[in-house]
């Protein structure tokens, strides 16, 4: 037990990590950190990257090392799977607002009320672990920790800023 809470622990460090870079790994485009990005048509590269990212569908497909190279030398992270699945409001496909990046909660001063969210999944031979990140709603609360609805339902706990984890899962797959 105490081993797969240590895990969990790791992962979320990692996903903070992937999640705050996410789309911002491919260099070559306007700015060295954003990534590959058409000046004539304002959007960003729409077929899978050489590092797994395809902007098109919003996702991203390959080692945990691709997504996060500031992680590059984390222990075991070359080893580790992952795929990602994205909305706009998360990480759109184009440039509205002239800055040089792909947008983040468009239209909105912070991911609070933009409707983002992202699904994550990390996996190896033995276990598989998924969660999925949402934006929080300008009405929705943090008490100790944990979302709420402005009615008091529970939304999940806080990821960082307005954002809430939904949904998380560590599967141990060796015994299955």
């Amino acid at each position: 037990m105490k081993k797969i809470l240590l895990l969990v622990v790791w992962f979320g460090v990692v996903l903070f990590t992937c999640s705050v870079f996410a789309g911002y790994t491919d260099s070559g485009g306007i700015k060295e950190t954003s990534p590959k990005y058409d000046l004539m048509k304002g959007v960003a590269n729409l077929n899978f990257s050489p590092k797994g990212y395809n902007y098109r569908t919003h996702s991203f497909k390959g080692k945990a090392n691709q997504a996060c190279p500031e992680n590059r030398d984390t222990p075991g992270y070359k080893d580790l799977n992952m795929t990602m699945k994205w909305n706009d409001a998360w990480l759109s496909n184009k440039d509205h607002n002239g800055d040089g990046y792909l947008d983040r909660h468009y239209g909105f001063d912070s991911y609070a009320g933009s409707g983002a969210w992202i699904k994550i999944k990390i996996f190896k031979e033995t276990w598989v672990y998924s969660v999925k990140i949402i934006a929080v709603t300008e009405t929705d609360y943090l008490k100790e920790g944990i979302w709420y609805t402005i009615k008091g339902e529970k939304i999940g706990r806080i990821f960082r800023d307005a954002l809430a984890v939904t949904e998380e899962t560590l599967v141990d797959i060796k015994d299955n």
